[in-house]
């Protein structure tokens, strides 16, 4: 392939291609179920972490607690913790 002057390679121009998407807010739907119930969670660290969802969310719980199972009804169990001396 020859190039001629000032000409930008492909590969170049693709990368400074631009995109201009319109969206109708009106028609856009949670991948995120709503609630706390019916979630797999799973606690990193202070946060309830969702892997059921198809986009990764979370839920901030604090270094007070730990989760220690899931009830009946879907909703975490969680077990207060103290301070470590």
């Amino acid at each position: 392939m020859v190039q001629e002057l000032g000409q930008k390679p492909p590969e170049e121009e693709k990368e400074n291609e631009v995109w201009h998407f319109e969206i109708d807010r009106n028609q856009l739907q949670s991948l995120v179920k709503e609630g706390i119930e019916g979630h797999q969670w799973v606690q990193q660290g202070p946060f309830l972490v969702c892997k059921s969802c198809p986009i990764e969310h979370a839920v901030w719980i604090g270094m007070d607690k730990r989760l220690i199972g899931i009830d009946e009804d879907g909703k975490p169990i969680f077990q207060k913790i103290g301070k470590r001396r």
